[in-house]
């Protein structure tokens, strides 16, 4: 019988191990699919703000002198962000999100300056099409915003699961590793 034991112990050791290694293994993989699953949600919605803003970009170009290079700069990083999403299915790299963070705060810029353009203008308030035009733009880029948290949600909880405890060896093992946010 006390063979048996010397030989339970370790045995029962090996098997926790084993089954918290899986455990860790299961809650990784689930929250990685849901942080993929919401940048596939972002990539959606930014295809509809781009669509907006390109259709925003016709009218609000007819207002603005020969050459202004704001809907030039905008349909480029709008082509940004669309080769990003149809490139990347599931989150991509630091430097891609880095580089694809800062086009969208370019964006934000650039399209700040319009909209304060537009209210010092009286014949861009008068154009009914642009007024309707930036709505539809702010109210996408309202929704992206909000994908964009809940993203960066899923990515924390998931890096903060990859930095627990113990977790870190058996991350690098599965070959789990740490997200980058949308900034």
């Amino acid at each position: 019988m006390t063979g048996m034991m010397v030989y339970a112990v370790p045995l029962g050791i090996l098997v926790s191990v084993v089954a918290w290694m899986i455990s860790t293994y299961i809650r990784l993989n689930h929250l990685r699919r849901i942080a993929g699953e919401e940048w596939q949600r972002w990539g959606k919605i930014t295809q509809v703000r781009n669509e907006c803003l390109m259709e925003f970009i016709v009218y609000f170009s007819g207002h603005l002198p020969q050459g202004d290079v704001r809907p030039r700069r905008l349909r480029r990083i709008a082509d940004d962000s669309k080769r990003v999403v149809e490139t990347y299915p599931t989150p991509p790299a630091n430097d891609e999100l880095h580089h694809l963070s800062a086009s969208e705060a370019q964006l934000r810029h650039i399209l700040a300056a319009a909209v304060q353009m537009m209210a010092e203008s009286a014949e861009m308030q008068a154009d009914d099409n642009l007024i309707m035009l930036s709505g539809r733009v702010s109210l996408s880029l309202f929704e992206q915003d909000e994908v964009t948290r809940s993203f960066n949600r899923c990515v924390a909880l998931y890096n903060n699961a990859i930095e627990a405890p113990g977790v870190p060896w058996v991350a690098d093992i599965f070959g789990f590793s740490l997200m980058e946010k949308i900034s």
